[in-house]
């Protein structure tokens, strides 16, 4: 993280501006936070020394069909959890959310990791929210909206037909897929990227998670998938760690999660051609090559 004067910052990020109508104190910082993989994000600190977290609109939002207002409701819906942060306001410009203290957990062992992902999952499936009425201002998960979207927003170069096969396969099998899933997880809120980088242990060792945008309602099966995915975790090993705290048919679970990685392959490798074209990162570029081979060994 770089320290910034608060001048230097609006410089580098002039949407740093709309916070002055909100915060009842003056901004003396601002830190651009690394790590983040959709955009910019920045720690604000005001002269009493309160820490909040700049979460605002960008092209890469835009890009990759986020909306700061859907991460809002959630949010606002979590606020009597203990496991996420508490909002301060929504704006035009962005969402600014309270500072959580603690250390990533990034430094944890693999065996660790796992095991402190996958409580947290279920602590999250397992969450009811207080007032059902927010469950209307949530959106359900769309795989197939999800994968056309990103697909629609690829150069025209980028549609292969080796990729087109694979959309035109997927999206044709995932409705009875998430059906059979939903016959042995009924909906729930999910994260969609909780992964050991996403997540915050305070001085008192509960576990925050952090970066909401891309949560939304649906079967926890294809959550748990995408942890598995995203942390490469052995999934026989993640459902019966995620069994240890919620009470799961571990058999049937094992199946489907398996058979959901190839469909959360091709999301991610839609998702990382998208950041590739707008930030031309080399993690990206090794991502997609990785995913591909991975479809290839599939049989995708």
């Amino acid at each position: 993280m770089v320290m910034n004067s608060w001048q230097q910052a609006l410089k580098q990020e002039p949407n740093l501006s709309a916070l002055l109508q909100h915060l009842t104190k003056p901004p003396v910082s601002a830190i651009a936070l690394t790590g983040g993989l959709t955009n910019q994000c920045w720690k604000i600190t005001t002269d009493c020394g309160k820490h909040f977290v700049w979460r605002p609109y960008s092209a890469s939002t835009a890009q990759l069909s986020l909306n700061r207002t859907d991460e809002y409701q959630i949010l606002h819906a979590l606020q009597a959890a203990t496991f996420s942060p508490k909002v301060e306001c929504l704006l035009e410009q962005g969402l600014l959310l309270e500072w959580v203290e603690g250390e990533n957990l990034n430094c944890a062992s693999h065996d660790e990791s796992q095991r402190h992902v996958m409580h947290s999952l279920a602590k999250l499936h397992l969450y009811s929210i207080p007032d059902a009425s927010y469950l209307a201002s949530i959106n359900t998960f769309d795989y197939q909206a999800c994968i056309e979207g990103y697909w629609q927003q690829l150069p025209p170069h980028q549609h292969t037909s080796l990729q087109r096969q694979r959309l035109d396969y997927f999206s044709s099998k995932v409705n009875v897929l998430y059906a059979r899933s939903l016959a042995f997880a009924p909906q729930c809120l999910c994260h969609f990227d909780l992964g050991i980088y996403n997540m915050i242990q305070q001085p008192d060792s509960s576990v925050v998670v952090i970066d909401w945008e891309y949560a939304a309602l649906s079967t926890p099966i294809v959550d748990l998938a995408t942890s598995v995915l995203a942390g490469q975790f052995d999934v026989l090993k993640s459902v019966e760690s995620y069994a240890s705290h919620q009470d799961i048919d571990k058999k049937q679970w094992f199946n489907l999660v398996n058979q959901w990685i190839p469909y959360l392959r091709f999301m991610a490798m839609l998702w990382h051609q998208l950041a590739l074209n707008l930030h031309a990162r080399q993690s990206d570029k090794d991502a997609i090559k990785i995913l591909n081979h991975q479809l290839e060994l599939d049989g995708y």
